[in-house]
């Protein structure tokens, strides 16, 4: 996997999220744009972008908060 392409499935990821909508569904999409899933790394990749957002945005706050101060965002 390029980090373009990492790049743009985080991105896609994090914006679909919210979405009353299949967000590994628009990971598929747009991972087809790059050629597939076909790679065992891709594969991993999805799953542990899936977890963590999961976690990032559902499981804890208090995560949320200190990365947020951390990064300054």
């Amino acid at each position: 996997m390029r980090l373009a392409e990492a790049l743009v499935l985080g991105v896609v990821e994090g914006l679909t999220e919210f979405l009353p909508i299949s967000s590994t569904g628009h990971l598929i999409l747009i991972s087809e744009l790059f050629g597939g899933m076909h790679e065992e790394s891709s594969k991993v990749f999805a799953i542990a972008i899936q977890i963590g957002t999961s976690h990032y945005y559902f499981l804890s706050p208090t995560t949320r908060n200190l990365f947020t101060i951390y990064i300054g965002v």
